[in-house]
């Protein structure tokens, strides 16, 4: 009789720790789910910003002509640069994630998180040879306006927020490539 009894507590278990194990894959593949849309959202939006200030740029540029010729078009290549980088990045990510095996998630993420480290050690070097750029091309008529230690300062500032904006970038895509692991680990089991 007791026997019995502790076959049938035993199954009774083991439907719930199969049903905890279904819950827990849908939480872990919602939590995926949630980030691949947060990182898919800011990609379009980066893209969408890179969009709009080539031609802010372009009518500042013309409106005041404030910059060197030299250094406004060095300028506006990077930002064409950073425009098909972010157009390519955006279209590889969503395609990336799109696919429908956790393997070939995670082996894509991998190499998405390798273009964009690269890229972005491309993008902070050339960002700081445009600031010291744009500063020296300047310098006359910043020391003129009184104005040198504002614009250094501005330059150290935008910079800074931009690593930070990218150093949370990197961290978010590191949750995810953590939760692909996960979820194909528990998909093993």
């Amino acid at each position: 009789m007791e026997l019995e009894q502790l076959k049938q507590q035993w199954e009774i278990l083991h439907k719930r720790l199969d049903e905890q194990e279904i819950i827990n894959k849908q939480l872990m593949g919602n939590a995926v789910k949630g980030k691949i849309k947060s990182i898919s959202n800011e990609n379009w939006g980066g893209l969408i910003l890179v969009i709009f200030t080539i031609p802010f740029i372009w009518i500042m540029q013309h409106n005041y002509k404030g910059l060197d010729t030299n250094v406004f078009y060095f300028g506006l290549f990077l930002m064409f640069f950073s425009l098909l980088f972010s157009i390519y990045s955006t279209f590889l990510f969503d395609k990336i994630m799109k696919k429908k095996s956790i393997l070939e998630r995670e082996k894509g993420l991998l190499y998405f998180k390798k273009i964009n480290y690269i890229s972005t050690f491309i993008a902070i070097v050339l960002g700081i040879v445009f600031m010291i750029w744009v500063t020296i091309s300047m310098h006359k008529q910043l020391i003129q306006t009184h104005m040198l230690e504002i614009a250094i300062l501005s330059f150290v500032a935008a910079m800074g927020f931009g690593i930070w904006v990218t150093y949370k970038y990197f961290r978010k895509i590191n949750e995810l490539h953590q939760n692909i692991s996960d979820l194909k680990e528990f998909e093993k089991e």
